[in-house]
């Protein structure tokens, strides 16, 4: 998906060159040639107002005309990518909060039981026993440990 959203502005600033330069190309120097045509699109990002003079300049109809459907061109595939790069980041950081939140909790015989026979479980989950028994599974393997290293 990413590598399509790279090509369609690519794609549309050629296809802004092509017509900039049938257009534009015998009434205007700066349009003459198709890399001169290709840099003139591309300066729309750095001087948007010298295009705009010098296509109303020579063409009143058809140069604001073709000014105002490049802007809306390129705003929309920039308004694209910001909404894209958005999203992106709301859902990765959406993503580290949900695994973050989630505990991993191990069901008990009964809980199994319940589940297959479709009962509904009146189990409660306490986050802090769950700390409470990793404690002292750690507390006997540290003493587990402590032992082996005592006989050694």
């Amino acid at each position: 998906m990413a590598v399509k959203l790279f090509y369609m502005p690519m794609l549309a600033g050629l296809a802004f060159t092509f017509l900039s330069n049938i257009l534009f190309s015998s009434t205007n120097e700066n349009f003459s040639g198709f890399w001169l045509s290709y840099l003139m699109v591309n300066q729309y990002f750095i001087k948007p107002r010298a295009i705009y003079r010098e296509l109303t300049d020579n063409h009143p109809f058809i140069g604001p005309l073709f000014y105002f459907l490049m802007g809306m061109m390129i705003s929309l595939f920039f308004l694209n990518f910001f909404i894209a790069f958005l999203n992106e980041a709301y859902s990765s950081i959406h993503n580290q909060v949900r695994i973050e939140s989630y505990k991993i909790r191990e069901k008990t015989k009964m809980e199994y039981v319940y589940e297959f026979l479709g009962i509904e479980s009146k189990i409660t989950y306490d986050p802090q026993d769950d700390l409470r028994r990793k404690e002292r599974e750690m507390d006997k393997d540290f003493m587990v440990e402590l032992k082996r290293l005592k006989c050694d």
